[in-house]
């Protein structure tokens, strides 16, 4: 049971702390029966921490490493994970770390399974990029595991730095880390691409923050690593049914705005905005704390923070009651993370009709 495998895992830590005559008959017996297959039924950190304990007695773990290897996923951004190594509870993304921080040392300094240990740390890397780790437990498992890959690489190998080239070919050398100013870069001030070559083989993340300002019916959806979407309903004969662009609204009327939000990771600290039209007046004007995000309300647009949003889908809703009648422009709604700003999605704008009723 997962008492055992944990058991077995910190014991194996221990090698200088000699076993009595007693304590190695029962560490015998549990090694017996997971000879004989006993632990096919355990969850996949448990079976991690098994492989890690046979690891470390010098014992074969191969069969424990090839049936783990199967529950390993390409991550669509970046690297490998395991999406069933530990519960999926909204929010809980230290001991996400720290299984995985597990999983890479296991699988580190093993050839048939270097593809898999050099994407277990390209994925710590981008929850690194994308989380505001802070300094518990789980981040020091995170640091030495991946010190640990990185020490296992061949010293021939070449983590250098990158050359940033405008589109007028301009080259300028920059150290790593760096914040690259597309405005010093380009000297061609209607070019509108920038290319970054790196050298050396080594996985480098980079950013590129080009911000510009647009006329509100010029706006576009957009997406990078958020995909945000927005519908209206109108509250007709007891129940909300959605609009379309035809539909003309009345003073008085009852909408329901849905912000569906598709996040690709975990991310620490994101925004979402909502711009509103003037037309519309929220039904609670009170700011505060509401299933798992804190909602602000200002005079043009209403603010929802998330100290961490997770990988997958978020709906948030909004009631509004229509006070004026008139065209006006209901804005476009738009999510961004704040600890990683280039991580920003945003929709469209929306025009609404009103009569005077």
């Amino acid at each position: 049971n997962s008492t055992v495998a944990y058991y077995l895992y910190i014991r194996s830590g221990l090698p200088l702390i000699k076993l009595g005559e007693e304590a190695q008959k029962v560490r015998d017996y549990y090694l017996k029966l997971i000879a004989d297959g006993e632990w096919k039924e355990l969850s996949i950190l448990d079976k991690a921490y098994i492989a890690m304990a046979l690891k470390k007695m010098k014992l074969d773990n191969t069969h424990i490493l090839e049936d783990l290897s199967k529950y390993a996923v390409k991550n669509k951004t970046l690297g490998y994970y395991f999406p069933n190594a530990v519960l999926p509870i909204r929010g809980a993304i230290y001991c996400e770390v720290s299984a995985h921080s597990l999983l890479l040392r296991l699988y580190t300094r093993n050839e048939t399974y270097d593809y898999l240990a050099n994407g277990l740390m390209q994925w710590l890397m981008l929850q690194r990029k994308n989380q505001a780790w802070s300094a518990n437990a789980a981040t020091l498992d995170a640091t030495w595991a991946i010190s640990d890959y990185c020490q296992s690489l061949p010293r021939s190998s070449e983590w250098g730095g990158m050359r940033v080239i405008s589109s007028a070919k301009l080259g300028t050398q920059i150290p790593l880390g760096s914040l690259i100013d597309v405005s010093k870069v380009e000297n061609d001030p209607k070019a509108e691409i920038l290319t970054v070559k790196k050298t050396g083989s080594g996985t480098l993340f980079v950013d590129i923050m080009y911000s510009y300002k647009l006329p509100l019916k010029q706006i576009t959806k957009a997406d990078n690593g958020f995909n945000i979407t927005r519908r209206l309903y109108r509250f007709v004969n007891g129940k909300y049914a959605e609009v379309n662009s035809e539909t003309v609204f009345n003073v008085g009327d009852r909408v329901l705005a849905k912000y569906f939000i598709q996040n690709s990771e975990n991310r620490s600290y994101v925004r979402v905005k909502a711009l509103r039209s003037g037309a519309l007046e929220p039904e609670n004007n009170i700011s505060g704390y509401k299933n798992g995000y804190y909602r602000e309300v200002r005079k043009s647009h209403n603010n929802y923070f998330f100290y961490l949003m997770p990988e997958g889908s978020t709906t948030i809703d909004e009631y509004f009651t229509v006070w004026y009648s008139g065209q006006f422009n209901d804005g476009f709604v738009g999510v961004q993370s704040l600890y990683e700003p280039t991580s920003n999605g945003n929709t469209t704008t929306y025009t609404m009709g009103i009569n005077n009723m």
